[in-house]
């Protein structure tokens, strides 16, 4: 197996623009499990920790803070199991922006329309060499979420990177376009499993996996399995994103 390493960076903006800070706790029962479900955040970190409640922190920016009350978190008790999940309020309802990443610098503007001219006037004043451009609901959101230790949990992120940070529960994570970035903890992990069927998967982890497919074409899912010892169990996916497993 093929063994790569690859470091993400996440840079800040040079400008400065309006983020909603939010910071919610939902408490847990002992005999519950979790599920988060989760849609737009682009990334969310998890951790665990020692008390009995899930706590979600973070920063919101929907159209560079014109529309950042449009985010919501809500429970339920589901089947036995606490389900947190977030949402965009009426999001076919929100205005559409554009928004141009060139070099480092970012340019908003209030219209979704190509031929408007103030994106006129940019294009010809700065030519077409851009690295990004989007139009739409400009949705920018980062979580940072604590679970209980040894808490049951699914994870289930639609488009965002999920980011687990030696986790100490069972875990299984779903991460179909975003993919899924583990720090595997040093002990008290017994099995890892990852697969993707279009994306990649990544590792520095010095054991080589008990089982791993690496089919030739996307008929197939690439996955990998590690044994680790004793303790919890990890599952990870993402259908098109990539999965990077990474030593502590």
């Amino acid at each position: 197996m093929q063994t790569r390493i690859l470091f993400l960076v996440f840079a800040l903006p040079l400008c400065v623009y309006a983020q909603t800070k939010i910071e919610k706790n939902f408490p847990i029962q002992a005999s519950q499990n979790l599920v988060l479900e989760f849609d737009y955040p682009e990334l969310i970190k998890i951790s665990t920790w020692d008390k009995q409640e899930v706590s979600i922190k973070g920063t919101v920016s929907i159209n560079r803070g014109e529309n950042d009350e449009a985010f919501e978190l809500t429970s339920s008790n589901e089947g036995g199991a606490l389900v947190i999940a977030s949402s965009i309020r009426n999001k076919d309802k929100l205005p559409k922006r554009m928004l141009i990443k060139q070099g480092t610098e970012e340019y908003y503007f209030k219209t979704d329309n190509y031929r408007d001219p103030e994106v006129q006037k940019f294009m010809e004043e700065n030519g077409k060499n851009y690295r990004y451009m989007n139009n739409g609901v400009i949705i920018e959101i980062e979580l940072e979420i604590f679970i209980p230790k040894n808490k049951a949990t699914t994870i289930d992120a639609k488009y965002g990177m999920v980011e687990l940070l030696a986790c100490q529960a069972p875990l299984t994570v779903n991460a179909t376009y975003g993919g899924v970035d583990v720090t595997v903890p040093t002990q008290g992990l017994k099995m890892l499993s990852a697969r993707t069927k279009f994306g990649e998967i990544f590792t520095n982890l010095t054991q080589k996996p008990n089982g791993s497919n690496f089919p030739d074409n996307y008929d197939n899912w690439t996955s990998v399995r590690y044994e680790l010892g004793t303790g919890n169990e990890l599952e990870v996916e993402s259908k098109y994103g990539r999965v990077y497993l990474r030593k502590q």
